[in-house]
């Protein structure tokens, strides 16, 4: 629907005189195939939230700007052809139960979905939602009762508030079906000796149940157990390599059980010699200390020169003044750069950088290697795809590939432009040219008599 009114201006004007009324802001959305969240705001804009008397949606607006399409005899045939069939599709019971079913689904899953398009997202914590939504998933998985209860009320609230508004614009407005439309089903033919009984649906909310809503949940079950469940130690094991999660004190705090699928996969990727004279548990117990050692010396590795220095400064700062706060020296030595210090990336960049590699972490560098190879932790490029089609589609030949390549990029590291600061921006542009220079010059003049 977001598309057949964005094609006409005609079309978007009478959707404003009737939604802005009431929906503020509120438009309805489009899906789009690259966002993993699109398809949950645009069946929430129409629809609402599920099982909230307060916010039903915007489908009441939706029929009755259809409905006076259909009998505005200005618009073209085709046009109030189109808006017919969008109200026959709106107005069937099956319609709003199929709606209410995938936003249930998506309100156990939508803040799952969220988190895993995030950034330094935690495995572990990533899991136990897996874990979670999957739970909560089974337990309506036969609760198709619950779900028409709900409907039910839906309906009942958007057909008076369709009926009030339908006074009030003097229109003829369907209302919406409230059960199943009864259907003649059909008999299949059969020998006449045909001995076998079989158990046939009779009736269209048994048959709804049975290949719909039994049917959608069956997968998005068995769809979260082979995509997640069969790698549970994997993603243990993962979660154990980020900093976050650096609390070991002893080698013994480590897990027993730790590493052993992990080091499954890695012993395949050890040098030839390592791959042949140690065993699984022999890896396992060496990727260990590693992690321990690491771990314990991760507070001092992070820190560079400067913040050494730093530190020793404020340190006899605070040995002159006793009386110091505890929690302002704290904030004091925390660093502060660009680099957050607490990701996996942090970690096997220290190992690059210092050649830690080589043989003091030789086995636990190739740990945060297989780690970070991940689709898991590669997340980033999935949330480009949007922006990537936006350029390809409409900028790619209004601009040169220079200036595409860098608003792209722009675009794409958002949180990294908004750190930059405007001044140094425009100084640095005045440097391209004298011309630029003079011209930044007289603004500067200009602004300051201003001022």
């Amino acid at each position: 629907c977001a598309v057949f009114f964005k094609e006409s201006y005609q079309r978007m004007n009478l959707w404003k005189e009737i939604s802005e009324k009431d929906n503020i802001h509120k438009r309805l959305q489009a899906i789009c195939e690259t966002r993993w969240t699109a398809k949950e705001t645009a069946i929430k804009r129409l629809f609402g939230t599920y099982n909230s008397l307060d916010d039903n949606g915007m489908l009441s607006d939706l029929l009755l700007v259809l409905t006076k399409m259909i009998q505005n005899p200005n618009l073209n045939p085709d046009m109030r052809s189109k808006a017919s069939n969008f109200i026959s599709s709106f107005i069937k019971y099956e319609t709003i139960l199929v709606a209410h079913l995938y936003m249930k689904i998506f309100q156990i899953t939508g803040p799952l979905s969220r988190y895993l398009q995030s950034n330094k997202l935690d495995l572990l914590k990533c899991q136990q939602m897996v874990t979670s939504a999957l739970e909560n998933l089974k337990g309506i998985q036969r609760g198709v009762e619950n779900v028409k209860e709900v409907c039910n009320t839906f309906i009942t609230n958007t057909n008076n508030k369709i009926e009030t508004m339908a006074i009030s614009y003097k229109l003829n407005v369907e209302q919406i079906q409230s059960t199943f439309k009864e259907k003649r089903m059909a008999k299949k033919k059969k020998i006449f000796n045909y001995e076998n009984e079989e158990d046939l649906i009779t009736t269209p909310e048994k048959k709804f149940t049975i290949e719909v809503f039994n049917t959608v949940l069956d997968t998005v079950v068995n769809s979260m157990n082979t995509r997640f469940l069969k790698n549970n130690s994997l993603y243990y094991d993962l979660s154990l390599l980020c900093p976050k999660n650096f609390s070991f004190n002893k080698l013994k705090d480590i897990p027993e059980s730790a590493f052993l699928t992990l080091t499954t996969k890695l012993k395949p990727l050890l040098p030839f010699n390592d791959n042949k004279e140690n065993n699984v548990p022999d890896i396992r117990n060496r990727l260990s200390e590693e992690l321990w050692n690491f771990s314990n010396s991760w507070k001092y590795l992070k820190n560079s020169l400067e913040e050494e220095y730093d530190k020793i400064t404020l340190n006899e700062t605070i040995d002159e003044d006793q009386d110091e706060d505890e929690e302002n020296y704290e904030n004091l030595l925390t660093p502060c750069n660009l680099t957050c210090k607490s990701c996996l990336i942090c970690c096997y960049r220290l190992f690059v950088k210092y050649n830690l590699f080589s043989s003091a972490y030789s086995l636990l560098t190739l740990a945060y290697k297989y780690l970070l190879t991940l689709p898991v932790t590669q997340v980033s490029c999935e949330r480009s795809f949007s922006t990537l089609k936006y350029l390809k589609n409409r900028l790619r030949n209004s601009m040169e590939n220079e200036n595409l390549e860098s608003f792209m990029l722009m675009s794409i590291e958002k949180s990294i432009l908004m750190e930059l600061d405007n001044d140094t921006i425009i100084n640095e542009l005045g440097t391209k040219s004298d011309l630029l220079s003079k011209l930044l010059i007289i603004i500067d003049i200009v602004n300051c008599k201003f001022c």
